[in-house]
């Protein structure tokens, strides 16, 4: 499986069979943004974008949430 966040603000799943939107995000600081997951929660990360891989943080603790790196096509 894989994430695309498109510039739109669309954050996209993709599978072999199947894509779909899940969130949506919103850039909300220099280093922080905002996901939207439809069913009407909101979860706030500081971000970093260092060479291919996009990390998140907790914003009260610091500790990486997630991290997602780029594929190469």
């Amino acid at each position: 499986m894989q994430f695309e966040f498109r510039p739109d603000g669309g954050v996209w799943l993709i599978s072999q069979n199947d894509s779909r939107q899940i969130w949506r995000y919103e850039l909300i600081g220099k280093d922080t943004l905002r996901l939207y997951d439809g069913q009407g929660r909101i979860e706030e990360y500081r971000y970093t974008v260092l060479d291919d891989t996009l990390t998140f943080y907790n914003l009260q603790t610091g500790e990486i949430v997630e991290m997602y790196t780029r594929m190469k096509s």
